[in-house]
């Protein structure tokens, strides 16, 4: 999205206002690019390497009260998914409402991050 944003900003070129924007369009656009590359290469291939499966050992208070935690978010997501996955009906109207609100938000909302005119006082 922020790169969407930042491409737009590049190829609208250099208008009023827009001085050094075009620069920093393309640094922050090749920042998330390399992040990009390096999330979906490196990422993985490090886990693999350094990542290695344990045995049976002992382990710590804090590793056994970290896990009943991960278990219980784990069970509470397995019921939300089960519950939404029986009641599509009204995940799809809620989804459609949704949609609906933020078209009329973004027709009503003033689309300007700066005023129009300024005023002297």
């Amino acid at each position: 999205m922020i790169s969407r944003h930042f491409g737009e900003r590049l190829a609208a070129g250099r208008q009023s206002g827009n001085h050094g924007l075009g620069e920093f369009a393309v640094t922050i656009s090749a920042a998330i690019a390399v992040s990009l590359i390096a999330s979906l290469t490196t990422t993985p291939m490090l886990c693999a390497r350094f990542l290695k499966p344990h045995d049976r050992q002992m382990h710590g208070a804090w590793y056994r009260i970290s896990e009943r935690a991960f278990d219980g978010m784990a069970s509470g997501y397995r019921v939300s998914l089960a519950w939404v996955l029986g009641h599509q009906g009204f995940i799809l109207a809620v989804t459609i409402v949704t949609l609906a609100v933020n078209v009329v938000l973004f027709i009503y909302i003033p689309k300007g991050f700066f005023p129009s005119k300024t005023s002297d006082a």
